[in-house]
């Protein structure tokens, strides 16, 4: 066999040239990569949210004090007094016998000069709790005295000889309170009625404002009519309840789906293939949430993390 002839050795500029031409081609193509990753990353879908329909409304807790009509009732002496319910508050009518009263051997019946809430007690505040008293000035609002309840069974207090009082029905209590204002509770106060629940979500009451004053544009006293007055009421000169804003109709999304530009609340709506900034009006609410009154329809989903967002075109799929 003949013997194999030795391979001529390529020149070191060719070598060179070799090595600089698969460099450059691993380069471009990592280059070309790189470009399009960065670009489908651009153009990929961000997470999103469906704005929901919600209907919004304020409620704000208020410690208000009651006035009402009301009247005490006495013996014309002193003597053991029997209730006719017993030590308890009821409801009764015109010319009911609520107490009787023995004094030297003879029964006094004390009846109701009108009918109405009969309580066996008295606080002491029934001359002088009145309108001009608690209205004037802009400081604190009083405490209420507690009740003093008159004993079954027991002699009366020779000094007073109190054996309960009435509060006349039918009769709307006032009630005074200071209130701090929104754009909505003012438009209340300057329509002349708000609305009122007992509880959270209860059932709502429409009630007469009397009179209000501003203390400049953040708190404001006020006086209405309280459109209802169960007995349990009557057993305070103070009273809980919640103040509520008409009802808006509007779209709710996270807080995070909704963004600061140049002074203004807004939201990166999906529209077509293209994310559109969307100015809006409305206020955080609770559970991390965002209620927008105006500024976006129902329909097109948002991006759910506007804070780094921008205008672009996205890709569908």
């Amino acid at each position: 066999m003949p013997e194999d002839q030795p391979h001529a050795k390529e020149p070191w500029p060719v070598r060179f040239l070799r090595v600089v031409l698969a460099t450059g081609i691993c380069t471009l193509a990592a280059g070309f990569y790189f470009l399009w990753a960065r670009q489908s990353a651009e153009e990929a879908m961000p997470p999103l949210f469906t704005p929901q329909p919600y209907f919004y409304e304020e409620e704000q807790p208020v410690h208000a004090l009651l006035l009402w009509h009301e009247k005490v009732l006495t013996a014309p002496s002193g003597g053991t007094v029997q209730l006719a319910y017993g030590g308890k508050a009821a409801a009764v009518a015109d010319d009911e016998v609520v107490a009787t009263v023995l004094t030297r051997g003879r029964t006094i019946a004390i009846r109701t000069p009108a009918r109405g809430y009969f309580l066996p007690a008295i606080d002491g505040a029934e001359d002088h709790w009145d309108y001009p008293t608690l209205w004037l000035g802009s400081g604190l609002l009083p405490k209420a005295p507690e009740l003093r309840w008159v004993e079954d069974l027991k002699p009366l207090d020779t000094a007073v000889r109190a054996v309960g009082k009435l509060i006349y029905l039918p009769q709307e209590p006032r009630a005074i309170f200071y209130l701090d204002l929104t754009d909505r509770l003012r438009a209340g106060l300057e329509r002349g009625s708000i609305s009122i629940r007992r509880e959270s979500k209860g059932p709502k009451w429409t009630a007469r404002v009397r009179v209000y004053v501003k203390y400049g544009d953040e708190r404001a006293k006020v006086a209405l009519d309280m459109p209802y007055f169960p007995m349990d009421m009557a057993l305070s000169r103070e009273v809980d309840f919640l103040v509520c804003s008409d009802e808006d109709a509007g779209l709710v999304v996270p807080d995070s789906a909704v963004t600061i530009r140049h002074g203004t609340y807004g939201v990166f709506e999906l529209v077509g293939d293209r994310l559109v900034f969307r100015s809006v009006t409305g206020k955080p609410i609770e559970d991390g949430r965002f209620f927008i009154a105006s500024g976006l329809s129902a329909g097109n989903p948002v991006i759910l993390e506007a804070a780094n967002a921008e205008e672009k075109r996205v890709r569908l799929w």
